[in-house]
């Protein structure tokens, strides 16, 4: 017959285990900073939270913003359904894989999302020169001052090249619905 210490000892390494399995079960999923799963290596799972910058206006990829950096979310093949009813101002959390699509950084499938609250306030745009533009502004709102477009009549689909004020060019690309055209 077992010492009863035996049986409280076992009792107590039951309880240890479990509570150390929660806590690795809880930081596979735990939230990042945006800015942290953008340096996430591509095919990891994160979990981000932040305010949906763009409605349907682009089809079904959302752009998320939090105070650190921005993410695009696309709900390709193997996502859960759902996420084409998230809207401008929704604030959002969002679980996938992290993956590159043609060097844009986004979370795709979308395998779990949040609505946590909408109406919120669209973090303002950084404003920033041509030069600055690149993937430390990925995914985020941003504003170039005095721009010069060096095109004439309509916005047509497709790349229009600018200037800023420094003379730094760049181009902006705009979707076949978009209403500016």
């Amino acid at each position: 017959q077992l010492h009863p210490c035996f049986y409280k000892s076992h009792k107590l390494m039951k309880i240890f285990y479990s509570i150390l399995f929660l806590l690795s079960a809880l930081s596979l999923s735990a939230q990042l900073d945006i800015i942290d799963a953008r340096e996430a290596s591509l095919g990891s799972t994160v979990t981000v939270k932040g305010i949906v910058t763009n409605g349907d206006e682009l089809g079904d990829i959302r752009y998320l913003q939090d105070a650190t950096a921005g993410i695009a979310a696309y709900p390709g093949s193997g996502s859960v359904s759902g996420f084409d009813a998230i809207a401008l101002g929704d604030e959002i959390e969002v679980t996938g894989v992290l993956k590159d699509f043609n060097g844009l950084l986004e979370i795709s499938p979308v395998t779990a999302f949040n609505v946590l609250s909408s109406s919120n306030t669209i973090p303002v745009p950084k404003v920033i020169s041509a030069a600055q533009l690149g993937d430390d502004v990925e995914s985020q709102l941003v504003q170039i001052s005095c721009v010069d477009f060096n095109t004439s009549g309509a916005f047509t689909v497709g790349g229009i090249g600018g200037l800023d004020p420094e003379g730094e060019g760049f181009n902006i690309y705009i979707n076949s619905g978009n209403s500016i055209i």
